[in-house]
Formats: C-alpha cells, structure tokens, sequence
C-alpha cells in the first residue's frame, strides 16, 4: 500500500545517514556539536516515527530489523570510549548520540514483539558492558528483558548484583524498574529471582539507605517520607507534589521502589510480603491505606497504593476464590434462603471462613469513593487510573467472598453501571458542544493514552459484575424453587 511504501522510503532514506555518520567516526573525521545535533534529530525522528498516538507500530519497528538499522547503531555505540573517536570542543558529543540511540532502541523494543527482542538479543552482553556509564542503557535494557523469560532465565545472579551495587552509588529508579522486570514474566511470578532481589536489596543493605522510609502523621490523616534513612522527614504530598526527574526530584524514585515492592511481592509470595510489611516495616497496613484515602496525593500515586494493598493485604493466604468451591448440588433440607448468613453477622469474614480485620473500613471508603465517581473523564488519567484500581481491588474481595449479601453490592451497582454506561463521559472536565459530540461519537475509539486509561478502568468494571454474578449464582437457591433433588441409592 502507499502508506507502507511511504514508511519504507522514510527508514530507507535514513539509512545512508547512519552509516556515514559511523564511517566518518571510523575515519577520524572529527565529531562536532553541528554535526551530532543533526544527527540527534534523525534519531528522534525515527522514536517519532516507531509510535502513533502513544502505541507502537511494528509495521515501522520491525523496519529497523528489516533494513539493519539497528546493527548500524550498535556499532556507533561501540565506539564510544575508542580512543580513535575526535571530538571538538572537549566536550563529549558522542555520549549524547549514544543516549539518544538508545532511546530509539527502547522504542523498537515497545510492543513486545518477540522477532524485534530476539534480533537484538545478539548484542545483550554488550548492552550490559554500558550499563552505568550514563548512556540510558538501562532503560533499553530493561524493555528487552520486559515479559521474555529466555532472556531472564540467561541473566546471571551477577547482574542482579550489580544493579544492587549500582544503586549503592546512586539511586536512580531504572536500575528499581530493571530488578522489577526480572520479578515477574507475563503475569507469571518468579519466586526465585523475587526472593533474592528481597535478600540482596532489603535485606543485606537494609541499613545502606536504598530505600526511602515513610511513616504516618500524628494524627494518622497523613503520611510522611524520609528520603535519608530516617534523619529528616516531609509531607508526602509536598514531595509529590514537585515535577521532574529522577535527579532533580526524588518522587520520582519513590514510585519506582513502589513498583518495585509489587513486583516483588506478585504471586503471592509470602517471604517477600512478610519482609516488606512486617520484619523491616517498609509498608504497613496503616500507611498503605493512608495514602489510598489521602486526596491530597496525586491520582497517580494514590494507584500505586492501591495496587499494593491487593498485592500485599488481599490477594494472600489464606484467601481464596469462593468459586473454587463451586457446588452444584445440595442437601434439601440444609438449603436454607441466605446461604452465607453466617459470614453476613461477621463483617470481616469472607463466606470461605477467611478473614480480613481491615474490611471493613475498606469497604466503607469504596463504598464513599464509588459514589462519587459515576463517570469519566478522559484527561483524567490519574484520576482513570485510579478508578480501575479501586475496580481491581473490588474484583479480588467480591471472588474470595466478603460482599457477600446482596446488599453489598446494591451500593456499589449505581457507580457501576454508571461507569460502565459512557452516556456521560466526556474528553475533559466541562467539555460542552462539538467537541463533547465529537468525542462521544469518535474521540472515544481512537488508541490514546487518555483513551486506554478509560477501556482498561471499564474493561475491571466489568470484570467485577462477571466475578460477582458468577459467585451468587450457587448462593441464590430458595425455597420457593427447591433445586433438583437426586434419590439416594
């Protein structure tokens, strides 16, 4: 089609730019900051071209493949450091191409397209040599190793070991998201790469300041954080509340460790789980939940807390689904019109016997935030993002049992629905007229970030009604309408 060929000339058209650029380093030719800044633009324009509205497209990364970019600017990033590589100026221009290669990388990476990880698998020994060096290679490396078990289960305990050595020299959240990548494969954990990040990270240099601390107010309506080890302390919300990066803002790191800490944590393991909220106290219950409340904390944080209440409080032993134990068939005279009266007169038991101290005043604070949240607004992704959180931590008390009245989730229909509805949704906050039409009509179906936020937050909603329906369907036998009776032999 024209639009393929378009793309093709485009990544072909770019191709004799970087094998001059690679052979004028090779022949002396000096590298000066005209030259590097030229070349610097080609590559962002090729990151650019990789990704439409926010999603990759592998009909442009698997061009790169096709044509041998990608073998192109591994050997310019060989050069770096050669002591035949002329620079004018004194200044390292070269360090400045490297990063920007390696963010193009990353970017043909996204997607996980399993021809484009395995073609740049060649070259996973020499990522890891220029890992540290201040090239960005970690994050590149990071997004191959992403979801890819062959390239995880080759990573020897060494690597892991010089992440934690990295991060003793500088905290620096792409080394955190690099150790989260090796704990978990899609959806499926590795306890034994989660056990050892725990011992190594947690555990060995639990005194060396790796991990930021956070403890709760004095009047446990708030939480603040340490950023040294305990020494000082600050509000959490004004040190959520600066922007920028890893090194000009430490809030930064602060959602990496928490991301870090779920990925750990992920598939119910429970020595990790216990050496986080309980032998070294990282994350408790109480702050945890603190920080869900707190309205002050971004959205976006706030998620990340609510993620980990699942991960560490809920979806643990000895919760279980309640459908596991689905019966079909009764004894007349014990079927009685509210099967599970005896976990309704104890508000923190599920119907499976298990219990949860906190249920409580959790499903008191979903029941506060559902009302308040009937429908969406596309802007809001932290706010979205949120939202299919609360959903998903739902989902998992509504399958191990602890709504399990109908009254329970009469209260939590009406937001449901309302959600799930769409009728008011809208792209920003007072939208009105054509662009309100236009986004009900088409806005809404295009791939965006904005977009995703809303599908996945709708997508756990509905998740929700399916576990719940599925798990009163054994629990609504009456007397009116005896199930089938079978006569003994």
């Amino acid at each position: 089609s024209p639009d393929l060929i378009a793309k093709f000339n485009l990544v072909a058209g770019m191709l004799p730019i970087f094998k001059a650029f690679r052979d004028n380093l090779k022949s002396g030719v000096q590298l000066n900051a005209k030259v590097s800044d030229k070349f610097k633009k080609c590559l962002e324009q090729l990151s650019e071209f990789q990704v439409v509205n926010g999603e990759p497209v592998k009909d442009c990364q698997k061009l790169l493949r096709n044509l041998q970019v990608v073998d192109v600017m591994v050997e310019i990033l060989k050069m770096h450091g050669q002591s035949y590589i002329i620079q004018a100026g004194g200044k390292d221009h070269l360090a400045d191409v490297c990063c920007k290669i390696y963010v193009c990388l990353e970017t043909y990476l996204l997607g996980n397209s399993r021809k484009n990880e395995l073609y740049a698998a060649k070259y996973i020994p020499f990522f890891q040599s220029q890992i540290g060096q201040g090239l960005n290679a970690e994050t590149m490396a990071m997004e191959l190793a992403r979801d890819n078990r062959d390239i995880i289960d080759r990573l020897p305990r060494s690597q892991m070991d010089s992440f934690v050595d990295l991060l003793l020299r500088k905290k620096d959240g792409r080394y955190l998201d690099f150790l989260g990548v090796l704990c978990e494969c899609d959806g499926i954990a590795i306890p034994e790469n989660q056990v050892y990040i725990c011992q190594k990270l947690l555990e060995e240099h639990k005194d060396s300041k790796i991990v930021y601390l956070t403890e709760p107010t004095k009047d446990k309506k708030s939480m603040e954080v340490s950023v040294d080890g305990g020494v000082s302390w600050k509000p959490l919300a004004k040190f959520a509340a600066k922007g920028g990066d890893d090194e000009q803002n430490p809030y930064e790191y602060l959602e990496h460790q928490l991301d870090l800490f779920g990925k750990m944590c992920y598939g119910r393991n429970e020595y990790v789980i216990d050496v986080i909220t309980k032998k070294l106290r990282y994350l408790t219950w109480t702050e945890v939940f603190i920080c869900l409340k707190d309205g002050t904390l971004p959205d976006h944080l706030r998620a990340k807390y609510c993620e980990l209440i699942v991960g560490m409080f809920v979806d643990v032993s000895p919760n279980y689904s309640a459908l596991e134990t689905l019966e079909l068939s009764f004894i007349f005279n014990e079927v009685r019109e509210e099967p599970a009266g005896d976990s309704i007169q104890v508000a923190d038991t599920s119907i499976t016997g298990a219990r949860l101290e906190f249920f409580p005043d959790l499903r008191k604070w979903i029941a506060g935030f559902m009302s308040k949240n009937t429908d969406m607004t596309a802007s809001n992704i932290g706010d979205n993002e949120l939202i299919g959180e609360v959903f998903r931590l739902l989902y998992y008390l509504v399958s191990f049992g602890y709504y399990s009245a109908a009254c329970d989730i009469e209260e939590l229909l009406k937001p449901l629905m309302g959600v799930l509805d769409g009728t008011n949704d809208k792209p920003f906050d007072k939208a009105r007229g054509d662009p309100l039409k236009e986004y009900r009509e088409t806005g809404r179906f295009q791939p965006s970030p904005q977009n995703k936020a809303v599908v996945d937050a709708k997508f756990r909603a509905m998740e929700v009604l399916d576990v719940y329906f599925g798990s009163m369907f054994p629990r609504t036998r009456t007397l009116d309408k005896p199930p089938l009776i079978l006569p003994c032999k």
